[in-house]
């Protein structure tokens, strides 16, 4: 239970509930339907507010280097697993990758002797104009 010295103070005037504060010596009174009608307006207001755009970062060699296998598998439910086709519990796609390619490698697959990445489900191809100058 809240104590009751954290509730706001209340009146009751022609069967209505208002809540009361004091406002610099002052009763400032609020209708509770007030703030219901006001809350989407204000909600909608932070809402709208532009989130900056994040720059993406400069590609790296590392980048051009991190490269999914074709390798693919059909899972218990029949879902294809790998090379970017599925989720996994996290909600990001993976491939897999030869050890020494991805720097977020985890989850070695001992059937295929393979690591997963999700990184190399968003490097650009070694042979992209991104990639061109890098040694891959």
């Amino acid at each position: 239970p809240i104590p009751s010295c954290a509730l706001p103070p209340t009146t009751r005037v022609h069967g209505k509930q208002w809540y009361q504060r004091r406002v610099h010596g002052e009763a400032f009174k609020m209708n509770p339907n007030l703030i219901l009608v006001l809350a989407p307006f204000l909600l909608m207001n932070a809402l709208s507010e532009e989130l900056p755009v994040r720059a993406r970062p400069p590609i790296t060699a590392e980048d051009c280097a991190c490269k999914c296998r074709p390798t693919i598998y059909k899972d218990l439910n029949q879902m294809i697993q790998g090379n970017c086709m599925t989720t996994d519990n996290t909600g990001r796609k993976w491939c897999f990758i030869n050890s020494e390619d991805c720097e977020d490698k985890f989850g070695l697959d001992k059937r295929f002797n393979l690591w997963k990445s999700y990184k190399g489900c968003s490097s650009p191809s070694a042979d992209s104009d991104e990639c061109l100058g890098f040694d891959v």
